[in-house]
């Protein structure tokens, strides 16, 4: 096990993919147990992110939040990398670590997770010079995914 290279740079991901495998029976011992938790829970999951699987941590977060009587919000895009650019965000890219995903895709799952995080941490939460208004999106998703986002900023 050791690193790998993806476009010159450095992907842990199959690395955490084969530890999973090879250490799979103390995988129940090392997991955080969201299911106790009286929090609410948004994740926000890039599928090309080439760093971690969080797409593949994600859907279990869910179901046993789910077992629980909880719910959980996943916003993920099958495009998106380990960036999640926000609104208004310009974060360059590591030159030593891939992260996956392109700009478009992780600046698209940004704009779609604004307003689950904005609604979670309630406005008051942000400083007003930091917040870019309110961002409307309608989501086309399924299992999810999302298959199409149409976002626009609100009046």
């Amino acid at each position: 096990m050791g690193e790998e290279y993806k476009d010159g740079l450095v992907s842990y991901r199959g690395l955490f993919e084969q530890s999973l495998q090879r250490f799979a029976s103390s995988v129940p011992a090392a997991t955080i147990p969201v299911e106790l938790s009286q929090a609410k829970i948004v994740a926000i999951a890039g599928g090309s992110d080439a760093l971690w699987p969080l797409d593949t941590f994600a859907w279990p977060i869910l179901e046993r939040r789910q077992l629980f009587g909880k719910d959980a919000v996943l916003i993920s895009d099958p495009e998106a990398g380990h960036r999640v650019l926000l609104p208004g965000e310009t974060t360059s890219r590591s030159s030593l670590h891939a992260y996956g995903g392109c700009d478009v895709a992780d600046a698209r799952l940004g704009q779609a997770s604004w307003a689950s995080m904005t609604t979670l941490l309630g406005r008051s939460a942000w400083p007003e010079a930091s917040v870019p208004g309110d961002t409307l999106c309608d989501l086309n998703a399924q299992n999810g995914k999302i298959l199409e986002t149409s976002c626009a900023q609100g009046s």
